[in-house]
């Protein structure tokens, strides 16, 4: 797989306006990708194992087939799929898929960071670093698919729990210095309810925890003696409870044997703080031939990092993917 990447955090002074295939290394060609998938067995087991971006979205069914790509799929980052469950520390791990008929399936899943799980540092490694562990069960029907995913997740200091997609307050809700871990549950659906029409949805939940302390010093002279204390700002053992949701439609077809128009919006990842942010985002995916196609849309990010005090952000985006 060969990306050309921008990331539109810096211009824009938030994560939640990032394009749906940068990764924050601006404007560079990478070849990234190292995992393997093969069924075992029988043609109702499958495993995964990899060394390299071997994400959460590669091993889970994230029941959004319209938009979960990052190169044809939807234009924002946020509206490929849910948040909640299928981004987190990830990329070297194994998973195993078990179809128990042709439409249920349960998934297992452990994936470590992969930029530190071939460290032999303290705090890294395939165990002692970030990393994503859990289940998803699921129903994958004609017209109607619907799942359920639990994760737990942690990071360590400088990580982020949802990748740099959305505000601190849910990225990092006790700082960027304090390990944390997530107990993280999503229920995600996609209904083709006409041939013309599909409509996708989410909601996910999650507690973070902290495993660590952060305290700041502050400093007092009273009649003449300079005091000094320590003063702790976040305790080991706080928690802060994660929320997000999405909803939308789109039609297949629309135009053109191939296209997909979309319309839909929702609830960026957010922690305990009393504004929130929102994306509405509508595109039109338009097959050129079967090698190239075209994307124009755009989408609006209102009160940005879940603060009404910051003005409107309105992104513009015409993309084009080549297939070879």
């Amino acid at each position: 797989r060969v990306l050309f990447r921008s990331n539109q955090a810096g211009p824009t002074g938030t994560n939640m306006t990032r394009l749906a295939y940068d990764d924050g290394r601006d404007n560079n060609v990478t070849i990234d990708d190292l995992w393997y998938r093969t069924p075992l067995f029988d043609k109702n087991l499958t495993f995964w194992v990899g060394a390299k971006a071997l994400n959460l979205d590669d091993v889970l069914p994230t029941n959004n087939p319209y938009l979960e790509s990052s190169g044809t799929g939807s234009l924002s980052r946020l509206m490929r799929y849910n948040n909640m469950v299928y981004r987190g520390p990830s990329g070297t791990g194994a998973a195993l898929k078990y179809k128990f008929t042709d439409e249920i399936y349960i998934v297992g899943t452990y994936l470590a960071d992969d930029t530190q799980a071939g460290s032999p540092d303290e705090g890294k490694g395939l165990f002692n670093g970030s990393y994503s562990g859990g289940a998803q069960i699921g129903y994958d029907g004609k017209n109607f698919d619907i799942a359920f995913a639990y994760l737990n997740s942690y990071i360590t200091p400088g990580g982020r729990l949802f990748g740099g997609i959305t505000s601190n307050d849910a990225d990092r809700p006790f700082g960027s210095t304090v390990p944390t871990s997530a107990n993280r549950y999503g229920l995600s659906l996609s209904w083709d309810f006409a041939k013309w029409g599909n409509f996708f949805g989410w909601f996910g939940y999650g507690n973070a925890v902290a495993q660590g302390s952060l305290s700041v010093t502050r400093s007092a002279t009273i009649d003449g003696t300079k005091l000094t204390r320590s003063v702790p700002i976040v305790q080991n053992g706080d928690s802060v409870d994660l929320w997000t949701w999405n909803a939308g439609f789109n039609f297949p077809d629309l135009g053109a044997e191939g296209a997909v128009l979309t319309i839909g919006g929702g609830l960026p990842p957010k922690g305990n703080v009393s504004d929130s942010s929102y994306i509405i985002q509508t595109q039109y995916q338009y097959p050129i031939n079967k090698n190239i196609q075209i994307t124009p849309g755009f989408y609006v990010i209102l009160n940005p990092n879940n603060n009404s005090d910051n003005s409107s952000i309105w992104m513009g985006v015409v993309r084009t993917t080549f297939k070879f």
